[in-house]
């Protein structure tokens, strides 16, 4: 047991080794690297996760799955030429809806007042709207115009999933306040995406590092912050 412990240090910084070198590989135009360091990332921090006991049993079983579709979507997404845009965005998709199972499941009795809940909701649905408004006019050309649809429902769903991140925090407090600061950098990492690959013509300044750091921090708080989650009886 002791030789586990003392992986689990080394399993996170080979994780974070490899954001780095899969931000680097992208930004200084290495392909092969980039290729060979981000379908990495989440298989490590998966294994880093597993030292914990209770991954595969609810409630954290839901974040193990969740992790294997951003594995999946990584790999789909490594492709930049778009033809697997849907599948990545798809695999990314099913993953927020495991997130929100497992933040759902953690909340054993809910103690928020209903005016909290109303207008954490209300903020969440005028921060949804908004990036609607922003997103709709980057989508009216006739190759953008069936993506529009897919990406609103992949944008409602993610600000849904930090919602429920900010709730099971509000409800259980302790490290869950990792797992909520990682939904919020989820969510900022993919209106970077659509910044950078739909509205602004030029892109973001850097965006791999922009795109896969926060990217990669958000997982690894998502995993940071529900490690000490207590087995479902």
């Amino acid at each position: 047991m002791r030789n586990f412990r003392l992986l689990k240090p080394w399993i996170l910084g080979t994780y974070g080794l490899s954001v780095g070198l899969a931000i680097l590989g992208s930004t200084f135009q290495h392909p092969y690297l980039h290729y060979f360091t981000k379908p990495l990332m989440m298989p490590l921090l998966l294994l880093w996760y597993s030292q914990y006991s209770g991954a595969f049993r609810p409630p954290r079983l839901f974040f193990s799955i969740g992790f294997l579709c951003g594995w999946l979507g990584d790999i789909f997404l490594i492709d930049t030429s778009g033809r697997y845009f849907l599948w990545g965005l798809g695999s990314f998709l099913v993953g927020h809806f495991f997130y929100i199972i497992g933040f759902r499941k953690i909340v054993k009795q809910d103690t928020l007042s209903l005016r909290l809940k109303y207008l954490s909701l209300s903020t969440t649905l005028i921060f949804f709207a908004g990036v609607t408004v922003f997103l709709v006019p980057a989508f009216q050309s006739s190759e953008r115009k069936p993506l529009l649809l897919p990406v609103l429902f992949y944008c409602l769903v993610i600000c849904v999933m930090a919602w429920y991140a900010w709730f099971s925090w509000r409800n259980q407090q302790g490290f869950l306040m990792w797992a909520f600061v990682g939904a919020l950098l989820f969510v900022i990492s993919d209106f970077c995406i659509a910044l950078n690959f739909f509205v602004l013509p030029q892109g973001l300044p850097f965006p791999d590092l922009i795109i896969l750091s926060t990217y990669g921090l958000a997982q690894a708080f998502i995993a940071q912050g529900t490690t000490a989650l207590q087995p479902m009886n």
